[in-house]
């Protein structure tokens, strides 16, 4: 079985953002700024995968989010 996911963010900086996410990534793993949200599309091929994957990204994107704020500051 094969488990996809999508998430999209909105940030202040999103390129910034996605720039930090990026080196994270993995095939066939992606993450770029879509109109003006980091959107990360996920895949794998088992759900569990996926779940603990995307819990690894939402605490990267926080501190990424955190990071970029202070940098414009």
């Amino acid at each position: 079985m094969k488990c996809q996911g999508v998430i999209e963010t909105r940030h202040a900086r999103p390129a910034c953002v996605a720039a930090a996410l990026a080196p994270d990534d993995h095939h066939p793993s992606s993450t770029r700024v879509e109109g003006g949200l980091v959107v990360t599309r996920l895949a794998a091929r088992e759900c569990g995968s996926i779940i603990a994957t995307m819990d690894d990204y939402l605490m990267n994107c926080q501190i990424a989010e955190e990071q970029c704020s202070r940098d414009s500051a």
